[in-house]
């Protein structure tokens, strides 16, 4: 039997520092295990013996249920494995703290009918290209300018710069995929230093949106087929990569890679995923890979 190594990964938001001493003590007990402190009350990591199993976990969490804890069990052969070399991540409502298309929407009008439309896609109710050419059409006649106004003011998820500018720093490739738009996504990559970006393109004519996309129209086979693609390229196995979401289009590639999470995601997606981050911010990811405070880069 191969002796890989396990440990249990305790994480809350760094806005909130919500896990105190009294949490770590009992966490302690019920695992049996010394923890570390990865953030002083924000992360902490338990080693686990190989008795440990998936019900004691779920006793675990079910003890903490009124905390706003995220627990996670991280398997890895070594620390060198366990920090991963690929990170590919969704843009809307993961990377950015919102649904650009729906901020778009809201500048003209058309909040009320493209946000029903997003709500069912990233719930997985209905096909997500049908449902990103039904939104398209409603921004026809949209002036170039109101989408320059959401790239001027795109707030991203707490986390994300430190998340991004860790990883580059451990020689990861940050790759950013999205259903979104590439105005947008281009904007994203260049702030926070993304190496790669794959999104949609909007046509736009007199600098005004036609309500057409340019094919290829990307949908959730486009982000798996972009991390093995990456992988690929750089000589990396999907052990090497980490992925990370939140809706039903992200379901392929966060099942496809080892580290793959569901970031405060839908039901769809988290009753797939391997590791949920529902409470933590964006620096989850990286306690999840066993970075402490200090190996983290503002």
């Amino acid at each position: 039997m191969h002796h890989y190594k396990k440990t249990l990964v305790v994480s809350s938001s760094r806005e909130k520092t919500l896990l105190q001493k009294s949490i770590l003590i009992k966490v302690s007990e019920m695992t049996n295990s010394k923890g570390q402190i990865l953030w002083d009350n924000v992360a902490a990591e338990f080693p686990l013996d190989q008795n440990f199993l998936n019900n004691d976990l779920n006793k675990l969490k079910k003890v903490f249920i009124k905390k706003e804890l995220d627990f996670n069990i991280v398997y890895f052969n070594s620390e060198n494995e366990r920090k991963k070399k690929l990170l590919i991540a969704d843009m809307d409502s993961t990377i950015v703290d919102s649904e650009t298309l729906d901020d778009l929407a809201k500048m003209i009008g058309q909040e009320k009918e493209i946000k029903k439309i997003t709500k069912l896609a990233m719930n997985g109710k209905i096909n997500f290209i049908n449902s990103l050419t039904q939104r398209v059409e409603l921004l026809k006649g949209t002036k170039i300018k109101n989408l320059e106004n959401i790239q001027k003011n795109i707030s991203f998820h707490n986390g994300a710069k430190e998340l991004i500018s860790t990883m580059k720093k451990n020689n990861c490739i940050c790759a950013l995929s999205t259903g979104g738009f590439y105005n947008i996504a281009e904007s994203v990559k260049s702030e926070l230093g993304f190496d790669y970006v794959q999104a949609n393109t909007l046509e736009i004519v007199n600098n005004t949106i036609t309500g057409k996309l340019l094919n290829p129209i990307l949908n959730e086979d486009s982000k798996l087929d972009f991390l093995n693609f990456l992988a690929k390229k750089h000589n990396l196995s999907l052990h090497q990569t980490c992925a990370i979401g939140d809706g039903a289009n992200d379901i392929k590639m966060v099942t496809a890679s080892s580290m793959g999470v569901s970031f405060k995601g839908k039901k769809t997606l988290k009753s797939r995923a391997k590791f949920i981050l529902d409470h933590s911010d964006l620096t989850g990811l990286l306690f999840l890979q066993g970075f402490t405070k200090k190996e983290i880069s503002e």
